[in-house]
């Protein structure tokens, strides 16, 4: 059976659920199916790693409800004869729900659910009467379910599917911008939306407290300006005073990353973070928050190095312990990691799934 997957998204900026769009939608039609991205904002930085065989339609809607946007993805759907409509995000969702309540739609929808709920723990109102026109619910972190049987989804709805990448297109990352700037110090890296789910409130605590000298570098967008500005004021400080430098988004983040000395995810709201997978898939070693599926993943397999979430002392600690490392040794531990996403994150491994779900709901 051939199918035709949409994939609806309300940006292809820098970030991880974005990336999980174009992975998925890249090895379907690699697979020999049909697959589409529907972009229901603005944001197409990541559009040109998507296939060429991708359509993708931008509706840069202004308004969540905006009739004329609807009724272009109504037709859209239609006239190209999608089986499913894979929804990245309760956003997108929000959208795609308003068609399928007006029956200008018939395509069974997948919600897949990029969100962490540690500090997203609501229900939004709106979703418990949505909630009802999902076929099923993809989490990608086993701690989405909670939420999802409190916002009424049948649990025989639901499925977890963890995040996963193309692990050979991965190695051919290319740094295309400036390199890291020669700092005082091993050189960590934060690679992020500046956002309070994202913790580098926390991570700045923890470079003061650092006894190795270190310097930061923050690679990401202002995804929350108001948090982003205090961040900015917090670093400087006199005790962060010059060891902090805010590099703004990259798109070549990753060979960024493996430039540095090391990498730092302080998160304390996740559902993956795909990032973590892709630091051990390129032999970068890290430090990061035991969130997400991802984070539980490599952490149960010994792969990484983890504390818990707003415990700066800790983090501190775990950093100036692989610092400590010579430069060889943390590369050696970081090789072994690098095995270890391989087996559990490779895009091989969960695509089987998502086709067992597609099928099923084509049917």
């Amino acid at each position: 059976m051939t199918l035709h997957v949409a994939h609806v998204i309300d940006t292809l900026s820098l970030g991880g659920a974005e990336r999980m769009v174009v992975e998925l939608a890249n090895r379907t039609v690699g697979d020999g199916h049909r697959a589409s991205v529907c972009v229901t904002r603005a944001g197409l930085a990541l559009a040109p790693r998507l296939d060429p065989r991708i359509e993708v339609l931008v509706l840069d809607r202004r308004s969540r409800f905006a009739l004329r946007p609807l009724a272009r993805l109504a037709r859209w759907l239609r006239d190209r004869e999608v089986t499913i409509v894979h929804c990245h995000g309760r956003s997108s969702f929000s959208l795609v729900s308003v068609l399928r309540a007006v029956r200008a739609m018939s395509q069974p929808i997948v919600l897949h659910d990029h969100r962490g709920v540690q500090l997203h723990p609501a229900v939004p109102a709106w979703f418990r009467i949505a909630g009802r026109g999902l076929a099923a619910y993809a989490a990608v972190d086993r701690a989405q379910l909670a939420w999802a049987a409190r916002a009424g989804v049948p649990a025989a709805r639901t499925r977890v599917i963890g995040n996963a990448i193309d692990m050979a297109a991965l190695a051919g990352r290319r740094l295309t911008g400036p390199p890291l700037p020669a700092a005082p110090g091993a050189r960590l890296i934060f690679v992020g939306g500046l956002r309070p789910d994202k913790a580098v409130d926390v991570l700045l605590d923890a470079i003061a407290r650092l006894t190795a000298p270190a310097t930061l570098f923050v690679v990401g967008g202002d995804a929350d300006p108001g948090y982003a500005a205090a961040c900015r004021a917090r670093a400087q400080r006199p005790e962060l005073a010059g060891r902090v430098v805010f590099l703004g988004p990259r798109d070549d983040a990753l060979a960024l990353a493996a430039t540095a000395d090391l990498a730092v995810h302080p998160a304390r709201s996740e559902s993956g973070p795909l990032v973590l997978a892709e630091y051990a898939a390129l032999a970068i070693p890290f430090v990061a928050t035991r969130v997400g599926g991802v984070a539980t993943g490599l952490a149960e397999a010994g792969a990484g190095r983890f504390v818990a979430p707003d415990d700066p002392a800790a983090l501190a600690a775990a950093i100036d312990a692989l610092l400590a490392l010579a430069p060889a040794d943390r590369r050696r531990l970081a090789t072994a990691w690098g095995a270890v996403a391989r087996r559990l994150f490779d895009l091989s491994v969960v695509m089987p799934r998502w086709y067992e779900l597609y099928a099923e709901l084509a049917r």
